[in-house]
């Protein structure tokens, strides 16, 4: 068989997100599967709506998120499926959990022209406008008439109550806000911003054009609009920065509140390995987390977690949060060998060739020897690469020194020799095989990131301060003494990191904003460099943000400019891309979706994106890569 005619099917190893399609084997952790399905069902019949909590529990690569993707294939029509991943900014972890269940919301339902959030939306009001009929006492024609066509289909609120000519759809729309307004105030009131975001989520369903529906989800992330958008969407801007987590609480409570009409919530929080290099975070995420569990009814929380970090947060948690994530724990084993073969026949079938006359027995040892499903893959890959002659044979990290440790000390006799007599540097073969699987990485995440939806990509300010935390982190303690926020008493200062190194300090800040808030922040920002002359600061915007059009904030970007320690810059849509890459580089070879070192990896990456800005940023911290 002339190998060299199929593509690489072992190539993808891992599940990024649930809503990802990838091969499935439904026989392997079926069991796990139906307690899932076994525990949504149970919050359903629960009359008072209680969430609990499912902890799955397995090693990198075993297939905790794979188990999420099919959860979301399976149920995804009837519920709405969230997925978390880790936050990054201990002062916004509200904001991140919420957006990040936004971003979930407007993944379509499969098989049909609705996003999550629509689907939620259609048949939470819906439910609610048939409860609200039914309870008058005199139903008039209109009445009677919304209430057979929603009883016939609730999406027949976009189809046909909220989808006909422009004047008629504007009246139906108001007409459901205001039923829907009178169903809250009567069970939950009208404090906080629930009666905002309730207006907020009804405007988005009820809008067609896509500039205004962006905007609206701009304003759901609690993102800043200019005052003439706000007169295209009907909303007011947000006028509080600071107001941030109490806007995201109240936003999930009433999404929570509106599932009640429809199905449970289930709610994924993965890729939580790398809290482990930032203890104050750890600990503010999981009491945030416990605040959920309260606030949020009709809802399935699951974690995933590695034996170890459980292990270790058992030890160190309020045991109120770990009895709570304790309440059910699934422990994943690796498939047996049996199933291992079904994993590796349906990838081969699929390229359209037969497992067992591409591979001897010996080779399928060897691959299948492999404990997780992941390394199993990447085992596989390698095989394969090494049969069409595209690359030396490479085995899995775990058991590659043990199966040829001769082989290569070797191989560093011979590049040590042959380094000196070249003069040169050469990169281990370790490194070359991370530097293989880091551009294959970047490549994926590229291709992903630019299919993403226009209506994700949006960017808020404390979100990027904590990318850029994680990867300065990296460095803490060996170049960077610290890092932490500038101390201005009750100045309002765009979302920053204070990076202190041996020589010199450097505020890393980000302004997305518009409007009064924007003036503000750089007025204060003017006073902190004239009082801070030894202190660099950068501060970046975005591309997608609105132009600076007061006059007095362009006085004052222009007085700032003229200063010596003020960098401003511009974040461009290509630079925005590549900084997203990088941050999801580093945070899965953290969470061990790939191997390899985060500060080689940012090697990798520097040589590829020389220009961006967070090399510019490093480079002023005197951090050399």
């Amino acid at each position: 068989m002339n190998s060299t005619t199929f593509n690489n099917p072992f190539l993808i190893s891992r599940v990024d997100n649930p809503f990802q399609n990838h091969p499935d084997i439904k026989s392997i952790h079926e069991n796990e599967f139906k307690t899932l399905c076994q525990a949504i069902s149970e919050i359903k019949k629960d009359t008072n709506s209680q969430s609990r909590a499912i902890t799955i529990i397995g090693a990198p690569g075993c297939g905790k998120t794979h188990l999420a993707m099919r959860l979301a294939n399976e149920i995804l029509f009837s519920n709405r499926l969230l997925f978390i991943r880790q936050p990054n900014n201990r002062d916004s972890v509200y904001l991140h959990i919420y957006t990040r269940i936004l971003e979930s919301m407007v993944e379509n339902v499969p098989g049909t022209p609705y996003s999550q959030l629509a689907y939620l939306l259609g048949k939470s009001f819906s439910a609610i406008i048939i409860n609200q009929i039914k309870n008058k006492e005199n139903l008039s024609l209109k009445d009677k008439s919304i209430l057979e066509i929603l009883q016939a289909d609730p999406m027949n609120i976009y189809k046909k109550i909220g989808g006909e000519g422009t004047e008629t759809r504007r009246r139906n729309w108001k007409y459901i806000e205001n039923i829907t307004l009178q169903w809250w105030e009567s069970n939950y009131g009208l404090g906080g911003h629930s009666k905002d975001i309730l207006k907020g989520f009804i405007k988005y369903c009820s809008y067609t054009d896509p500039k205004r529906k962006h905007l609206i989800y701009r304003w759901l992330n609690f993102l800043d609009i200019s005052e003439q958008e706000a007169g295209l969407t009907g909303l007011m801007p947000h006028k509080e920065n600071d107001m941030h987590e109490e806007f995201a609480l109240d936003a999930m409570i009433v999404i929570s509140r509106l599932s009640l009409a429809d199905e449970p919530l289930v709610i994924i929080f993965d890729q939580l390995e790398g809290l482990k290099y930032n203890e104050d975070l750890l600990f503010k995420f999981f009491e945030s987390v416990k605040e959920l569990f309260t606030h949020l009814p009709n809802s399935l929380f699951i974690f995933n977690l590695f034996s170890d970090r459980w292990e270790n947060w058992q030890k160190i948690l309020d045991p109120s949060i770990t009895d709570r994530l304790s309440q059910s724990v699934i422990h994943l084993q690796a498939p047996d060998f049996t199933k291992k073969i079904q994993i590796l026949e349906i990838r081969a079938q699929e390229a359209g060739f037969s497992l067992e006359n591409f591979f001897s027995e010996d080779e399928l040892r060897v691959i299948t020897n492999n404990y997780s499903i992941r390394s199993m893959l990447v085992s596989a890959s390698n095989h394969f690469r090494h049969k069409t002659g595209s690359l030396p044979l490479a085995d899995t990290y775990e058991s590659f020194e043990e199966k040829i440790e001769n082989q290569i000390k070797e191989l560093k006799q011979e590049i040590s020799q042959l380094k000196k007599y070249l003069n040169i540097s050469l990169p281990t073969f370790r490194e070359v095989i991370e530097s293989e699987s880091i551009d294959f990485f970047i490549e994926e995440k590229k291709q992903e990131l630019l299919k993403e939806k226009t209506e994700k990509r949006v960017y808020s300010e404390t979100d990027d301060a904590g990318k850029i935390l994680v990867i300065i982190n990296l460095f803490k303690g060996k170049i960077i003494t610290e890092t932490g926020r500038l101390k201005a008493g009750a100045r309002k200062l765009p979302e920053h990191v204070l990076i202190k190194g041996s020589r010199n300090d450097i505020i890393a800040g980000f302004l997305h904003m518009s409007g009064n808030s924007l003036t503000g922040r750089l007025k204060n920002l003017y006073t902190l460099c004239i009082n801070n002359p030894l202190t660099d600061f950068y501060i970046f915007r975005n591309f997608s943000s609105s132009p600076v059009k007061s006059k007095i904030a362009k006085e004052t970007l222009a007085k700032l400019k003229e200063l010596n320690n003020f960098k401003f810059r511009l974040i461009s849509e290509k630079e925005r891309l590549e900084f997203e890459i990088i941050y999801e580089l580093i945070t899965a070879i953290q969470n061990k979706d790939i191997e390899g070192d985060p500060i080689f990896a940012l090697k990798i990456t520097r040589n590829k994106f020389s220009s961006l800005f967070l090399f510019q940023l490093l480079e002023s911290a005197e951090i050399a890569l």
